[in-house]
């Protein structure tokens, strides 16, 4: 894995949520010495702020574990840098990251994101929504070296697993949503940037190294699926999409959840789901965007060969594969 040897600039604020990542922060903080940081810490029970402050970070602590979205609104409104990096504290950083996001010259860009635990393999590079309220992580699971995401392109969402974003942006399109809390607030994030006509660019050549879902347990873990079955129901809500799109890829969704074990933390998130207020914002570009964003699912499914969700997915919506 390269080591990160960043150019110096005052430019950039790095904004890291955290919550008991002692560990991870060591070893990430001392990457980031040559921009400013800022850890948000949800009321962890470590010495992560010890860590942090010893790095050279500002350190704000909340009282409580609100989750990410407020973390990182947190650490957005105590910057006053062009550009806002937001980074989970699992994140490693190849050597020119920033330098090549920059270069994107975009109101936000998204890098090239590899398993740490196995680098040949794409962890995730842009998000694209459905109408059913889930959202498709492109690239996930793929060699690292597919040439299908060696190659930049324009995007409406980006993972904010490790991505840069203009600081005016934030004032333009808002913070994040903080009903959501930990996941899939980013792709609202970009919903809500394509619905005001900012977009974003993929950078496969700035490279991160992401441990995965390190806080909550990792993927298919009770906590994760609670929350993004939690936060599908959100998203749909907000935005629409049509009831059927939501039932049934949902459904599905819950079916990957019953067969990994955790069909009851599944059911749990989508009745808290029904239960948080969430006042709708549907836009007719929204639709567009959206269908765009399912025939971009179905041109990359093709190019790699459909997973069973997906092919369920559109062939139960009516969608040709």
């Amino acid at each position: 894995m390269p080591s990160f040897m960043p150019a110096k600039s005052d430019s950039i604020t790095a904004v890291i949520p955290n919550w008991n990542g002692e560990a991870r922060l060591r070893k990430l903080l001392p990457t980031l010495l040559h921009c400013k940081v800022i850890v948000v810490d949800n009321n962890s029970q470590d010495r992560s702020c010890e860590v942090a402050r010893a790095c050279g970070a500002l350190c704000i602590t909340l009282d409580a574990n609100y989750g990410f979205a407020k973390a990182v609104n947190t650490g957005i409104l105590a910057t006053g840098t062009r550009w806002v990096a937001i980074l989970n504290n699992d994140i490693a950083l190849a050597e020119g990251f920033f330098e090549q996001l920059l270069a994107a010259d975009a109101d936000f860009a998204a890098p090239r994101i590899l398993s740490a635990a196995n680098p040949a393999v794409i962890d995730g590079a842009f998000d694209l929504p459905t109408r059913s309220g889930a959202a498709y992580r492109a690239g996930a699971g793929r060699p690292a070296e597919d040439a299908i995401f060696l190659q930049p392109r324009q995007i409406h969402c980006a993972p904010m697993t490790a991505a840069l974003f203009r600081r005016e942006l934030f004032d333009t399109v808002g913070l994040l949503d903080e009903s959501f809390g930990s996941y899939l607030e980013d792709v609202d994030f970009g919903i809500r940037c394509a619905i005001a006509g900012r977009h974003g660019r993929y950078v496969p050549s700035a490279v991160a190294y992401h441990e995965g879902s390190a806080t909550l347990g990792g993927a298919w873990s009770a906590g994760s699926t609670q929350w993004i079955s939690r936060n599908q129901m959100l998203l749909w809500r907000k935005h629409g999409g049509g009831w059927w799109p939501a039932v049934w890829g949902q459904a599905l969704w819950g079916l990957l959840a019953v067969r990994n074990g955790v069909g009851r933390a599944w059911l749990k998130g989508k009745f808290e789901g029904f239960q948080v207020p969430m006042q709708r914002d549907c836009h007719q570009n929204w639709h567009s965007m959206v269908l765009q964003s399912e025939q971009e699912i179905r041109d990359l499914q093709r190019q790699a060969g459909f997973d069973w969700y997906w092919r369920q997915y559109f062939r139960g919506i009516g969608q040709t594969l």
